[in-house]
Parts: C-alpha cells; structure tokens; sequence
C-alpha cells in the first residue's frame, strides 16, 4: 500500500504543480497575447495611415502637376533684381497710352535685400487719363500696388510741361515685386 501511497502524493503534487503553472502560465501568455495584438493592431493602424498618405501623396502630385503649368507663370509677374528699368519703361508705355506726361523717380528703400521696390509716379493730364493709367496699371503684367494716390487740380497754366489749367497733377507711390529668392520657393 505504500507504493499506492506513494503514487498518489507524487500524483497529487504532480497535479498541484501543474495547476500552479496553468493558474501562473495562463494569465502571462494572455497578458503576451494580449500585447502581441495590441502591437498588431497599432501596426495596422500605422499601415492604414501609411496607405491613406500614399493616397494623398498620389492625389497631391497629380493636382501639382496640373497646376505647375500656372504656377511656372506666376514668376513672369515678378521684376528680375537688376531690371527694374523693365517695370519703369512699362510705367512709361502706359503713361503714354493714356494720354499723360509722367515723371518717375525710384524712392529709396532702407532694406538692402528688400523684395520690393517702390516708385513715385507723377502724372499731368486729364482726370479720365489718369483713370485710363489705373486701369492700364491694375492690368500690367508686373504685380504691383499702388499705395499712396494725391490728385490736384492745375490752376494756371505750366507751359513748361505743357499742362493746361483744368487739367489735373497727380502723384502715385507704386510698389512693385521683386522675384522671391530660390530659398524661399518650393521646388
């Protein structure tokens, strides 16, 4: 009977052994599973943002590549650095075809790397020429902005510019755009 003894005690701690390892084992493989797919769904939820930004990325360049062709064009709006001569003779073609006598003087800018450049434009002529060299002016293929506009009425005749009494002397203070520098477009 011993030996029956005997098998039931190594039987009995043999089984109480394995229920400590199930009861231990069990929570730390669900605790390990448990991480494993939280890792997978992480992983998945990265893949899905992954994916949805390759989507993007594709939908973005094709918008891209339908408007590089406009956006090539918008750098023709802009005054080269060293040919402000190109705007001052625009100002000066439009002067003309509006019927007024002009004088432009550059202003002094306090920037030396200014993206701008600034004109004071004086006009002598009628009221509707003036009005005509606006309209010209708005629609100049330079992009500019006319910040400062003072009109006054001639009450005597300058024969020296040939300005009549009635007619009107006008100052405009123009600001025109230099092209941006490389390092500040997007390539």
């Amino acid at each position: 009977m011993e030996i029956k003894r005997k098998i039931y005690i190594l039987s009995g701690a043999v089984a109480i052994v394995f229920l400590i390892a199930i009861f231990w084992a069990v929570p730390f493989l669900i605790r390990q599973i448990s991480r494993a797919s939280s890792d997978l769904l992480g992983l998945g939820n990265d893949l899905a943002k992954i994916q949805e930004e390759q989507k993007n990325f594709g939908r973005f360049e094709k918008e891209y590549r339908a408007i590089k062709p406009e956006a090539e064009k918008i750098s023709d709006v802009f005054i080269e650095k060293g040919k402000a001569i190109d705007f001052i003779i625009a100002l000066e073609k439009i002067a003309q075809q509006s019927g007024n006598q002009v004088q432009i003087q550059v202003m002094e800018t306090k920037q030396e790397l200014t993206e701008n450049i600034d004109f004071q434009v004086s006009l002598w002529g009628e009221f509707s020429n003036l009005v005509k060299f606006i309209a010209y002016l708005d629609n100049l293929s330079y992009l500019n902005q006319v910040d400062v506009i003072q009109i006054e009425r001639v009450n005597q005749d300058d024969s020296k510019r040939g300005i009549r009494e009635g007619e009107i002397s006008s100052v405009l203070q123009i600001r025109a755009f230099f092209e941006p520098t490389k390092n500040n477009q997007i390539d």
